[in-house]
This record gives structure tokens, C-alpha cells and sequence, in this order.
């Protein structure tokens, strides 16, 4: 299975609001209850450094959005935040969403990631080995 990552582009938001109000809907991941509207979604895209669609042919299968966690001391780390649409779980999307997320931290000179929505049964998880994640999410090598 061919999946792409490319920068999200306005005509992507729908597809991005349908994934993102759909686990909102699931109510496990995510601490949002209520779903976003295009305009609610378009804003909330806008506090991102980052915005990546993870594609399967034409269809927008997952969406990783990254950002400082924090101002000042806070900078250096981002958060990044990965949703993956239900019918496309379990097929390598939220890995290799992962794997482009922490080249892109590196790129925007974070130094670590922070993955405050991946929940311990959300199947986006790097690998099935959670002790490697550490390591596989470490921006740089450690001293």
C-alpha cells in the first residue's frame, strides 16, 4: 500500500474535519466533545507550525498537526498530534506518520516531540514494541 505525505492545502479540509470530528465522535482519544465546524477547524489548523495529510491514493487516510508544546523555555519541544481515519487504521499510516513527523520537528529545529494524543489502545502507535518509542521519537542523540 502506497501512502504519501505531502503539507496539507485548503482543499483539504473537509477530509481533515471528517477525521478529526470523527474521533472526537468516537469520545477515546481526544478530549474534545464536540465537533468541529469548517470554520472552528480552519482556525484551529492555524496554530500549527505544521499541518501533514498521510494519502492512500486520492483519499486523505490520516493528519498529523505539530506545534511548539510551549512558549519560552517550552519552545524546543513540539507536540504533535496524530489522527488516523477508522477504515485506514492498522494499515502503517500513523507509523509512517510518526517517521515524517519526527524528519519534520528535526527540520523546524525542535528537539524533542511531545505526543500527547496517542493514546495506549490508539493503534497510531510507532511500533508494538512501546519501549523503542523513546528512542525512535529522540530528535537527537542523547549526551
Amino acid at each position: 500500500m502506497n501512502i504519501t505525505l505531502r503539507p496539507y492545502e485548503p482543499a483539504d479540509l473537509y477530509s481533515v474535519m471528517t477525521i478529526w470530528n470523527s474521533i472526537i465522535a468516537e469520545g477515546d482519544a481526544f478530549l474534545e466533545e464536540t465537533s468541529l465546524s469548517p470554520e472552528e477547524m480552519g482556525t484551529f489548523l492555524d496554530q500549527f507550525h505544521g499541518v501533514f495529510c498521510a494519502k492512500i491514493g486520492s483519499e486523505v487516510a490520516g493528519i498529523y498537526l505539530l506545534r511548539k508544546l510551549n512558549p519560552g523555555k517550552g519552545s524546543h519541544i513540539a507536540e504533535v498530534i496524530y489522527a488516523v481515519k477508522f477504515s485506514f487504521r492498522s494499515l502503517g499510516v500513523g507509523k509512517k506518520m510518526c517517521e515524517h513527523s519526527v524528519k519534520t520537528a528535526r527540520d523546524l529545529g525542535f528537539e524533542a516531540i511531545v505526543c500527547n494524543r496517542v493514546p495506549a489502545l490508539n493503534p497510531t502507535t510507532m511500533n508494538s514494541d512501546r519501549d523503542e518509542l523513546p528512542d525512535q521519537m529522540r530528535l537527537r542523540s542523547r549526551r
